[in-house]
């Protein structure tokens, strides 16, 4: 009889069609919830995401049932996760989250560092993110699906604040990583990561090697690391003059919001300003105004766009946004965006119009207390 722990050995030999078997023969015959949850892991791997969140859902269901609440909270967290990845909305991402009241290991630090860099505190949310990745890649997260998840959002974090040679690096320890445990889902998702970082180094014709493998190998998949390739291969092409090209390929993610401010890069730059206003100011709708660091990607650009199209309070407020960002984050790239005068027809000013977001006072003193 196939036991648990032959089923738990050939999941972390990286056998993941042998565990898949033993799990699901495991769950059939003792509904144990621990089986399930294996049998979601090797089917993670498999690239099955039906298996993977249906066998989340009934460990999440025997745990309760079991009275596990940790185990119920292990598998809510994991769910959260694998709806956004497989497609199922984030409604349903943030419905699982909200069942999950605690995470083991160092993934609770990851994440509040994330979200310190998302609200302007970079220096502190990078020094916990570091501290994650170093422990994560060390042997301190067993499961390897949670070890690749912290070092994504490292990488992730690198680049949204230019910071490309830390993500170089630590693209290629991941990498590494991979290759080593045979980790093919993870390792596709670091080669979008590592390419978007050659894009923004010029180097493209490595870029397009990786981004092209990337969209091939996920042919048919359900996994959304596939329409972030098909984005960046698109802002690839846009920076290549293939402006058709890119508009195809950044149609095919029209959601995205990388997406969406390229499109509008591309209507921008073919005269229809707006064309390019509109979808700025609804994608900055979308965007919370405490995510001070993911608005700032697109507020260079909104400033240009709003101006152009004849909205210059809107530009001035929107600069005001910029220019506070970029002080509080104190990234070099932040500082030459706010520094930048764009052909706006007025100065930036230095002074913040608290008519942006009345948040000024209460962000500084927050950032002061995560650092």
């Amino acid at each position: 009889m196939t036991s648990l722990s032959s089923a738990q050995a050939a999941l972390d030999a990286g056998s993941w069609q042998v565990a898949r078997t033993a799990f699901l023969a495991v769950a059939e015959e003792t509904a144990d919830p621990l089986a399930y949850e294996g049998l979601a892991q090797a089917a993670w791997w498999l690239d099955e995401g039906a298996t993977c969140v249906g066998s989340r859902e009934t460990a999440y269901r025997r745990h309760r049932e079991l009275g596990d609440s940790l185990g119920a909270a292990r598998a809510a967290t994991s769910l959260a996760w694998d709806s956004l990845l497989f497609g199922h909305g984030e409604a349903v991402a943030l419905g699982w989250w909200t069942r999950a009241e605690s995470l083991l290991e160092v993934v609770g630090m990851a994440l509040q560092g994330v979200a310190m860099t998302s609200v302007g505190n970079v220096e502190g949310g990078m020094a916990k993110l570091d501290a994650s990745v170093a422990a994560a890649t060390s042997g301190d997260v067993v499961d390897p699906m949670w070890m690749g998840k912290v070092c994504c959002w490292l990488i992730i974090v690198c680049n949204r604040n230019r910071d490309v040679t830390r993500a170089a690096d630590w693209c290629r320890r991941v990498e590494a990583i991979c290759a080593e445990r045979n980790l093919a889902p993870l390792f596709n998702v670091c080669r979008i990561q590592y390419a978007s970082v050659q894009v923004a180094r010029g180097s493209w014709s490595e870029a397009e090697r990786e981004l092209t493998g990337v969209i091939e190998r996920l042919s048919g998949s359900q996994r959304t690391s596939r329409l972030e390739a098909v984005v960046q291969l698109g802002e690839l092409r846009r920076r290549q003059g293939r402006l058709d090209e890119a508009e195809s390929l950044f149609t095919q993610a029209e959601f995205h919001p990388v997406a969406i401010s390229r499109l509008a890069r591309i209507h921008l730059a073919g005269g229809d300003s707006a064309s390019a206003w509109t979808a700025i100011r609804g994608l900055l709708d979308r965007l919370p105004q405490n995510s001070r660091v993911v608005r700032a990607d697109v507020l260079y650009l909104a400033v240009v766009a709003s101006q152009a199209a004849g909205e210059v309070e809107e530009a001035q407020l929107l600069a005001d946004e910029l220019r506070l960002t970029a002080e509080l984050t104190r990234t070099d790239s932040l500082m030459a965006s706010a520094l930048t005068k764009p052909t706006l027809g007025f100065p930036l000013r230095r002074s913040f119009s608290r008519r942006v977001t009345g948040l000024q006072p209460s962000i500084t003193s927050r950032s002061q207390q995560m650092s």
